[in-house]
């Protein structure tokens, strides 16, 4: 991604959950899952090009306006990345999930989204930034009450042009 003239932003969030790490890790790498945490889905339609890597189409709504596009993804182990390849933000929007084992009844999951804004859209950088970070705290907590297990620690960052904007809960 290059970002020289763009309006960057990565958002970071970490959640401790009381729920094993094999359990979470299936949860995380079956994308027929992701729209029901990710709140800014409607829909994903997985297609698997083989067992580790595939493309998924997606529709949703950024800050209220709809949006669709196409993402490949990567299965990994301990998580998966994806990219959006076709759509509005094309090769200028990444994320994805890592999973680490803290011990046999604990899981943590960090969260990672960049994206690479149109330098236009600056104007609107105070909606878009507090938007992306209570979008990412959402999200963790949805996958929290979809794997039906305790959240016990939840960490949100929001970095962009050497600002950061962090919240501990």
């Amino acid at each position: 991604m290059k970002s020289h003239r763009y309006n960057d932003c990565l958002v970071t969030g970490k959640a401790l959950l009381e729920n094993d790490f094999l359990s979470t890790l299936a949860f995380i790498q079956n994308l027929n899952h992701i729209s029901q945490y990710e709140p800014k889905l409607k829909t994903a339609r997985p297609e698997a090009s083989n067992d580790k890597q595939g493309y998924y189409y997606a529709e949703g709504k950024f800050i209220g306006i709809s949006w669709s596009g196409k993402f490949s993804y990567q299965l990994t182990t301990k998580g998966f990345h994806s990219e959006m390849i076709e759509g509005p933000l094309k090769h200028h929007m990444s994320g994805g999930f890592v999973i680490t084992e803290e011990d046999i009844h604990h899981a943590t999951i960090t969260h990672y989204e960049k994206y690479a804004l149109p330098m236009a859209t600056r104007w609107l950088n105070c909606i878009i930034k507090p938007y992306l970070f209570f979008a990412m705290k959402k999200e963790l907590r949805n996958i929290a009450k979809n794997l039906n297990c305790r959240l016990t620690r939840l960490y949100v960052t929001l970095h962009a042009k050497n600002k950061s904007l962090a919240q501990n809960l």
